[in-house]
């Protein structure tokens, strides 16, 4: 019996322990913005250790900002690139703080919250509820303001919109006492949204069939082909060219500093032998654009200029039958910027309506350093084996030994 009971006791603890590293391994987006401190955008896709972290968050700490943590339960990348029906994200107080902040997204961060904890500075926790009963905010180095208060029946996607408006509320309200501020939105946990995942990626990459059901039409989110030019997002020419941007572009001024929104509109679009032109037209920017169609079954993105001065960029390019996607996309002039959020295009051979876009070439590169140092480690420890197993390869038993039972040899030594 006690055998048995030991036996259970070390399976219990070995669960607990495996639950526990599971857990600590969990990764988190998070979204940063502050007032006085400007970050510097990281890798796309990177994983960020909870030391990598914490190091990040210690080395703005030196103008001893407030530090406050929004902290949702569960959240995913995939909660920021959801849309409404109508093509709105649930996040838009937090997109207006990419024109007056400087931001930065980090999709997968190990335990942002204990991070932040283990700064060594006072921290102060408080339930979502209690401040918005509550005018007034508690004092503290670190504020953690946990927005665990899901109400029965809501969907996650209203909940979400409901956090978005009071944490802009109890930002302003921030702003009001101290005007250095470091703002944290992330969660205690990932959520696991299937569905919504693979719906929204048919929608955003534009994959429908022109033939869907009207039963599917009602519960799909509107593409951005179906945009028009007063919406939020960008479309081009449908016979010659298809463009999309997530939100209205942003100009940088002043080496990234601020930033002013500029709604802008495809004009000029035309199509002469393998070389499409065209325009995007706004206030104060006039930008002329050319796209080469090569023979090489691939298209790409050769200029970019106004009428004063070019432009430079990431190179766009993708097979003939491809659009090109990215997160964001940057044309640089001097001191000025122009941002693309969310690009996709995608320039067509033949004159027909394209509603949709065809499947996206992403910009994200397939050997990222992650990868190299792999390859790079993996190669070192195969020569170490190759010259190993060959060593041992050369290894020589004996195959002659003396008789013990014949006459020894004698060796005769002369004075």
């Amino acid at each position: 019996m006690f055998l048995e009971n030991r036996k259970l006791f070390f399976l219990l603890v070995f669960i607990a322990l495996n639950t526990n590293m599971c857990a600590s391994k969990e990764h988190v987006p998070v979204f940063m913005w502050a007032t006085k401190t400007t970050f510097h955008q990281g890798p796309a896709l990177h994983r960020i250790s909870e030391e990598s972290f914490k190091h990040k968050l210690s080395e703005k700490l030196e103008s001893n900002p407030l530090i406050v943590v929004f902290a949702e339960r569960t959240l995913s990348p995939e909660d920021f690139a959801h849309h409404d029906t109508k093509g709105i994200t649930p996040f838009e107080n937090l997109h207006d703080f990419l024109k007056t902040s400087s931001v930065d997204y980090l999709p997968y961060v190990q335990n942002p919250i204990g991070a932040t904890k283990e700064l060594g500075k006072e921290v102060t926790e408080v339930p979502l509820a209690s401040l918005l009963h509550n005018s007034e905010v508690p004092n503290g180095e670190v504020l953690i303001v946990d927005l665990n208060d899901a109400k029965d029946n809501e969907p996650r996607i209203q909940m979400l919109k409901r956090h978005d408006s009071a944490i802009a509320d109890i930002f302003s309200e921030l702003l009001q006492k101290n005007d250095n501020i470091i703002a944290v939105y992330t969660s205690h946990h990932k959520s696991w949204l299937v569905p919504d995942v693979v719906k929204h990626r048919n929608v955003r990459s534009l994959l429908q069939s022109q033939n869907e059901t009207a039963e599917n039409s009602e519960t799909q989110e509107a593409s951005p082909a179906e945009l028009t030019k007063g919406d939020e997002g960008l479309i081009g020419d449908n016979k010659n060219l298809l463009l999309y941007v997530s939100s209205t572009p942003l100009i940088s001024h002043d080496n990234g500093k601020t930033f002013s929104a500029v709604p802008l509109e495809v004009t000029n679009c035309e199509k002469k032998d393998n070389v499409i032109t065209f325009q995007l037209s706004g206030k104060d920017v006039n930008l002329n654009f050319e796209i080469i169609l090569q023979s090489d079954g691939y298209w790409v993105l050769k200029n970019v200029s106004s009428s004063s001065e070019s432009y430079t960029f990431p190179e766009i390019t993708a097979p003939i039958g491809f659009s090109y996607h990215c997160f964001n996309v940057s044309f640089k002039a001097g001191s000025e910027i122009l941002i693309l959020p969310g690009l996709q295009i995608e320039p067509f051979s033949t004159e027909e309506d394209h509603p949709n876009f065809n499947d996206a070439y992403d910009c994200v590169g397939f050997t990222s350093i992650p990868i190299w140092t792999g390859i790079f480690v993996t190669v070192i420890m195969l020569l170490i084996l190759t010259f190993g197993i060959t060593f041992m390869m050369d290894i020589k038993t004996m195959d002659k030994f003396d008789d013990a039972k014949g006459k020894t040899i004698t060796i005769n030594a002369s004075e």
